[in-house]
């Protein structure tokens, strides 16, 4: 995963209209991706394994945060229109991470075996990405 981020962070400097990069596909099933070395840039956040900027968090985001008594999950709350602004953030085809826990506050093990599972990971630590200028 570092060798992905080091590839794909200087894009957050790079292009304003970009929100965050993550390692994670929400829709990377093993049936819909294949090529560890493809990005696409999409409208949503994904929830997982993912950097931003740190002025965007220190300056915009951070006292904004949603506290522990709000009906808030950060991750919903991060991808609200108000807080996300129409900025885009860039993923990987097939992840370069994964989900491990089958238990927690929005988890289970039907849950983790049903959505998680069945995510495709790459397992090569080294993919050259394609096109990351694009």
């Amino acid at each position: 995963m570092i060798f992905y981020f080091s590839q794909t962070k200087r894009l957050l400097e790079e292009d304003e209209t970009l929100y965050c990069i993550s390692a994670w596909n929400d829709q990377g099933y093993e049936h819909t991706c294949s090529d560890p070395s493809l990005l696409f840039r999409v409208e949503t956040m994904p929830g997982f394994r993912w950097i931003l900027k740190r002025a965007l968090y220190k300056d915009e985001l951070e006292s904004k945060w949603p506290t522990p008594e709000k009906m808030w999950d950060w991750d919903m709350w991060m991808r609200l229109p108000e807080v996300q602004k129409g900025r885009e953030c860039v993923i990987p085809d097939v992840s370069q991470t994964y989900h491990f826990g089958a238990s927690g506050l929005n988890m289970n093990s039907y849950f983790q075996d049903i959505y998680f599972k069945k995510h495709s990971f790459n397992t090569s630590p080294y993919v050259k990405l394609k096109h990351v200028d694009r």
